[in-house]
């Protein structure tokens, strides 16, 4: 499909969903709402077979949010003594995608994903701030 004919398909979608988050919130996802206003691939939401209309569309997208999910399912969760920090995850996948990071996991913790102990020990170290990884995302915090 034509790049410019994808990219105008999903701003409709994008902006369709999240004008139906700002008015009735209650009746969509936080976690669906968040990924579609900051343009990360929804790999929770929108099928799993890593194909995506919208691929070229996404500002973090299929595959690199696909493996910060998969790291850490495979190295944190049945070691009960391994502290998965924001800073591990900044070394394994570069400094230079902090942003990007920071992005897939709060979409993550929104779709309440993982455990406390995980939240809690990323946002230990998380250059964000003291409130490390935000559990909620408001109507108000869209803006067009």
């Amino acid at each position: 499909m034509d790049s410019l004919f994808a990219k105008e398909l999903y701003e409709i979608k994008r902006q369709t969903f999240l004008n139906g988050f700002i008015q009735n919130p209650d009746h969509f996802s936080e976690a669906l709402a968040f990924s579609y206003y900051h343009r990360i691939s929804p790999i929770f939401h929108e099928g799993d077979d890593g194909v995506s209309l919208y691929e070229d569309v996404y500002e973090v997208s299929t595959c690199f949010a696909s493996r910060i999910i998969k790291y850490i399912d495979d190295n944190f969760f049945g070691q009960s003594d391994k502290k998965m920090t924001f800073s591990h995850l900044e070394g394994e996948f570069g400094k230079e995608n902090r942003w990007n990071i920071y992005l897939v996991l709060t979409y993550a913790k929104l779709d309440v994903r993982f455990n406390y102990k995980l939240w809690d020990d990323i946002s230990s170290d998380s250059p964000f701030g003291i409130d490390g990884i935000p559990s909620k995302f408001l109507p108000e915090e869209c803006n067009f």
